[in-house]
């Protein structure tokens, strides 16, 4: 129903969920994770301000044909794009000229995005759209840019990852599958910044995970 995909409020916080192509659509058309996001509903003669308030995801024009529609018949609905990014060694986070009232250097996001990163979402967003036709429950037409994110001034979702990223190989990484930096007996890194990719959703968990799994291996350092 549409409030399964509007977000809902329940005990332990907010419950919402997301369209996404299978793991085998996502292997069999090589693409990264993508995850789509309902999140307004307009009238049919207020789509076109709607995308151009919100041109990085998609409209729907849904008819209704079918029970329990996602929204009602006429009426457009914008869709919200989260998108996995390839491994991109030219993205970084480093050390500006700039300082701070304590005369440190202040850190500077030197974010890049590639072709296939929009590549990948265009195509998701094709497969979804051909999907939506086939089920009946509407049309999607595809409002993403032919050339990419380039037409776009895309957000980041503030979790930056990947700059120790995890590797057996120290040319290819910073830390091992310990977590433990490449070279140094030491020194142990548990973050998102370890991930070799990113997937699509919040880092949390599995950032807990890592700590958890770093805490029991230093302790048996430590025996």
């Amino acid at each position: 129903s549409a409030g399964f995909y509007l977000g809902r409020r329940h005990a332990a916080g907010q419950v919402r969920g997301y369209l996404a192509l299978s793991e085998e659509e996502q292997r069999r058309h090589r693409l990264l994770n993508c995850r789509v996001e309902p999140r307004r509903t307009v009238a049919a003669n207020a789509a076109a301000d709607a995308l151009d308030r919100d041109v990085r995801a998609v409209a729907a024009d849904v008819d209704a044909a079918v029970g329990d529609p996602l929204v009602a018949p006429g009426r457009f609905h914008s869709l919200s794009v989260i998108a996995e990014q390839a491994p991109n060694p030219e993205s970084r986070v480093r050390l500006g000229d700039p300082v701070d009232a304590f005369g440190q250097r202040r850190v500077v996001l030197d974010w890049r995005l590639g072709s296939f990163d929009s590549a990948s979402v265009r195509r998701t967003l094709d497969v979804l759209a051909r999907q939506v036709a086939v089920s009946g429950l509407g049309r999607l037409r595809v409002a993403f840019p032919e050339e990419g994110f380039a037409g776009l001034d895309p957000r980041g979702s503030y979790h930056h990852m990947g700059t120790t990223r995890m590797h057996p190989d120290p040319k290819q990484g910073v830390v091992d599958s310990r977590c433990r930096v490449h070279g140094l007996a030491n020194l142990f890194v548990a973050g998102s910044s370890v991930f070799p990719t990113y997937g699509t959703n919040n880092p949390t968990l599995t950032i807990l995970a890592l700590a958890f799994r770093l805490s029991d291996h230093l302790k048996e350092l430590l025996v």
